[in-house]
This record gives structure tokens, sequence and C-alpha cells, in this order.
């Protein structure tokens, strides 16, 4: 697609096989210029071999005496596998130049959801130590050691030793009517197209497109002092041409969802609760009445409207903290409910009947989300804690509560709600039979 140079810089080799096992380090400061390495503009790459060390999962390991070298873990459930540099390797024969080539791409543009769980099993999981935060030892991340990446790189390379151009026109007309079918935002054409990238003599990326369409507002990104060098070249060698290829992408998730989703499984969920909470909504009209019922939604909406301020309030207050704010409203919103029940429960016959009635109301309709914030709650506590004992570890890398059964939930929160209200009518009856006085 020619729209991110990065693409193409010699670091995205991975075929012929020579390129699998060794490691493009591009941070000029571990970079050691007194033994081979590839220079474009002000960016350096230097290749080298790699070593192992193996240890059972959760035994320590020190790594101050490898301090610079570590670049990558392999992590399964017994075993983690730690991967360092080595030596300064000799430059691979098929690299002659640092120029960015369409020799060098890799890249998958969508990965389809089978793939990216194979890919997550079997492939390496890239978790950098602890020093990835700092610039200074910002590790090259490659976009593969994957095998479909080296499929695409070796496919690619395969086309243009070919150098057949009905072949590559084709292509890009395939891809255009495609584009087309599903209606993506370009302004290229199939010609257009192939004498931005068809320089045969290295096939070196020299004109790059732009993702999105420039409103009248926006002009060409700049080239400035301020920049570097590599990325004035890429702002010098945009063109006008705009591929929008986030639409595309989108087109191919819409596609994959479709296919993959059950018309009837999906819609259940919407039909379940909306039954239930339309019955239970008729249910507390006819047992306590439409006054009752009105009261119950005003004071709902009046809690609804101060716990949003407040949260407003702590947010503003912890803004440094994001995680504060969210514990407290929970917890509050928690404990609000769990005085609404006990008042039903155990206060009762000493509080104003229409009272309870109102508790009565808010009880039965809102123990399902209740128990929704529980789980929500148990999960914020289990995934901080997991960030806490792995610091490495992302956002969707610390399982919850919630990935036991995932949409599941839905039927075992409907089920209690039925076995909640089940014994919660004797509470019901006791409110009936007390006096109106």
């Amino acid at each position: 697609m020619s729209q991110d140079i990065k693409d193409y810089t010699v670091d995205q080799r991975l075929y012929p096989e020579i390129f699998n096992k060794l490691y493009c380090e591009i941070n000029e400061q571990l970079i050691d210029k007194s033994k081979p390495y590839l220079s474009f503009l002000d960016e350096d790459y230097q290749f080298y071999t790699l070593y192992t060390k193996k240890l059972k999962t959760g035994q320590p390991y020190d790594f101050s005496k490898d301090y610079n070298n570590q670049v990558y873990t392999r992590r399964t459930d017994s075993l983690n596998t730690y991967y360092f540099k080595d030596s300064v390797a000799s430059l691979p024969k098929d690299i002659k130049t640092a120029t960015p080539s369409y020799y060098n791409y890799s890249d998958i543009f969508y990965r389809s959801r089978s793939s990216r769980s194979i890919e997550e099993a079997l492939e390496f999981n890239y978790a950098y130590n602890d020093y990835e935060n700092y610039d200074e030892y910002n590790f090259n991340y490659r976009k593969g050691y994957s095998k479909a990446n080296v499929l695409v790189n070796k496919r690619s390379i395969e086309i243009l030793n070919r150098n057949d151009t009905a072949e590559i026109k084709k292509l890009l007309s395939d891809f255009l009517n495609i584009s087309k079918a599903y209606k993506i935002p370009h302004n290229l054409t199939s010609d257009d197209w192939f004498q931005l990238i068809y320089h045969p003599d290295s096939f070196e990326v020299k004109s790059f497109i732009s993702n999105r369409k420039k409103s009248a507002f926006e002009t060409k990104a700049a080239v400035s002092v301020n920049n570097t060098q590599f990325q004035n070249f890429f702002n010098k060698q945009t063109t006008d041409y705009y591929y929008e290829s986030d639409s595309l992408k989108a087109v191919f998730e819409n596609i994959e969802a479709i296919k993959a989703s059950s018309p009837f499984w999906d819609s259940i969920h919407f039909f379940l609760w909306f039954s239930f909470f339309f019955s239970l909504l008729v249910f507390v009209f006819r047992v306590t009445g439409l006054k009752e019922l009105l009261f119950s939604i005003i004071l709902v909406g009046v809690l609804t409207l101060f716990i949003a301020l407040f949260a407003a309030l702590l947010f503003y207050l912890f803004s440094v903290n994001g995680d504060t704010p969210g514990y407290i409203i929970s917890y509050l919103t928690l404990f609000l409910y769990l005085g609404i029940l006990i008042v039903t429960v155990f206060y009762a016959e000493r509080t104003k009947k229409i009272v309870v009635a109102i508790c009565l109301n808010i009880s039965m309709t809102g123990f399902t989300l209740f128990l929704f914030l529980v789980l929500a709650i148990i999960s914020m506590h289990q995934r901080d804690y997991c960030q806490m004992i792995r610091p490495d570890s992302g956002f969707y890398d610390c399982k919850t509560v919630f990935d036991y059964f995932e949409i599941n939930w839905s039927f075992i929160l409907f089920f209690l709600g039925l076995v909640f209200l089940y014994f919660y009518m004797s509470v019901v009856k006791k409110w009936k039979s007390l006096p109106e006085a």
C-alpha cells in the first residue's frame, strides 16, 4: 500500500531464512559502529545473532548483566525463553542497501480472528524487559516472527523477481476492483499506482500514498529542520494520492463478524432481557401501584444524577490516578443498593409502607445489575493484581472472572435473577400484609 515507510525498511525483511535467525537493531545508541552496519539518511541498522536462556515460569532471572541485550521473550505456561543479542553478524548478501524497498515488505494487511488466535498460541509473545519505557532502551519491535509474515515476504520477493509488468498491473487492478465493490474511498488508478511503485532496478520505495483524503484546510506534511532526515524523506515523497485503508479493514472486520454471528443467538440476549425487565415493570406496577412506581423511577434518576456528578468531581480530583474514581463509584453504587435491599428485608415494619414499596421496586429491578456490578468489581481487582505481579502484561493479557463464561454470563445472571425473585416473594408478601398507616 506504500503508506508507512517503516513497512519497507531492512529490519522488516524476513526472507530468505537467514533473516529469521537474526535480530536487526535500529537504536542508534545500541549500535556498534566499529562493526558492519547499514545506514539510510539518519537511520542505522545492524544485524545480530541471538542466544537464548530458558527458565521455568516464575523462576527469577538477573538481567543486570544483560542490561542492553535482551530483545524479546517467548512465554508458555511452563517455560519462558529469553532471547539476547549475541554478536554482530555480517550483512546478509540479499541486503545491498538500507534504502526502503518493496523487497522488505512482510506486513499482513488484515489478520482474521482464527489466524490471530493461532499466532497468539504458537508464535512469539513480544514482552520486552522493564526498560522498554525509556527511550534509550526502546528495543526494535519486529513485525514478523510469524510464519504468515515470512510467507508474505517470500511471495512479494517472488513477484518482484519475476518482474512481469502485466502480472503486477493485474494485481493492482484486481485490488482496486475489490475496493470499488466495497466502496473504499481512494483516487488511484492501476496505471498511476503502477508508475508509483515500478522501479525495477531494486524496487525502491520512492513514493508514498496517504491513508485518507486531505480536507480543503489540510496540506501535505512539511519538510522541516525540526524533523529527522528520515521523516523529511517520507513527507517529501508522500504524494496527493490516497487510499483509506482503515475503511477496508473495517469491511473485513464486518464481514468476519457477520460470518461468525448467528441471528438467533445474537438476538436472544436482547429479547431475554427486554422481556425480563418489561415483565418486572408490569409486576411491580401490579404489586405496589403506579404512584410507587413513578416515585421509584424518580429516585433512581436522582441517585444516578448524584453519582454522575460525584464521579465527575472524583475524576477531577484524582486525575493522576484514573483507577481510584472507578473504585469509589463502584463501591458507592454497591452500598447504595445493599442499603435499599436491607431496608426491605430487615426494616420494613419500622418504615413507612410507601418508602418500603419504592425500595422493593428498586431491589427487584436492580438485582441482576447489582450482580453484574459485583462481577465488574472482582474483575477490576483481578486485573490490577495481575498487572502488579506481572508488570509486563497488557490489559488483555490478564484473565478476569468475565473471561470464564464470556457471553454466557448473560444466561447465568438471568437465572440468578429468577432465583432471587423466587425467594424475594416472601419479602413482597410480608410488605403486602403491612398496614397502610
